[in-house]
């Protein structure tokens, strides 16, 4: 058969965020990531790859406080029907607030539920950063369970996600993340 195309993605993402618990300090109140790439399969396999960028930009931040920052990502993925395996990294020559190089390896897997248009979701991943103080956490374990279902071309989804940072504070404790996303 034909190999499958490459798809070339782009999108936006953005999100509230305070820093400072409501201090204010550093002008930081939102979260914007732009992100994009290329995405295909190896020949006409279930063998799928996947290489783009992620921008992270905090308008009315001080520059001062180097905020803004970019990764790079790699992935593989294999789809078995029954199940979806994807190993990931990301990179980033200076991390967030010139916290230095910082490596995100990740391991996911995603289960359609038979018959439902559920499909549930984990992952286990890894946060390397090399100057930990000034990151203001050392390298840390994150985990997350999922629930998504698709509807009119939205996409929705239900999450547990949690670190073993301790002691747990209001930056890096457990939390349960609903979200509606779409793809056009």
């Amino acid at each position: 058969g034909l190999a499958k195309p490459v798809a070339i993605y782009l999108g936006v993402w953005g999100s509230n965020v305070d820093f400072n618990e409501g201090a204010g300090v550093d002008g930081a109140t939102i979260e914007i990531d732009w992100y994009g790439g290329l995405r295909g399969n190896i020949g006409d396999t279930a063998l799928g790859w996947d290489v783009g960028f992620i921008y992270y930009s905090y308008p009315g931040a001080a520059s001062s406080l180097n905020y803004d920052f970019i990764e790079a990502q790699a992935a593989f993925s294999y789809d078995f029907g029954v199940a979806a395996v994807s190993a990931s990294v990301n990179y980033s020559p200076e991390n967030f607030g010139d916290s230095g190089t910082a490596f995100y390896p990740k391991f996911a897997v995603d289960v359609p539920v038979a018959k439902t248009g559920l499909t549930l979701s984990g992952y286990v991943a890894k946060q390397y950063i090399d100057k930990e103080a000034v990151f203001g956490s050392p390298d840390y374990v994150e985990w997350n369970l999922s629930l998504g279902y698709s509807i009119a071309g939205f996409d929705l989804s239900l999450a547990y996600s949690d670190t073993d940072i301790s002691p747990s504070s209001d930056a890096n404790k457990e939390a349960v993340i609903f979200s509606v996303s779409r793809s056009f």
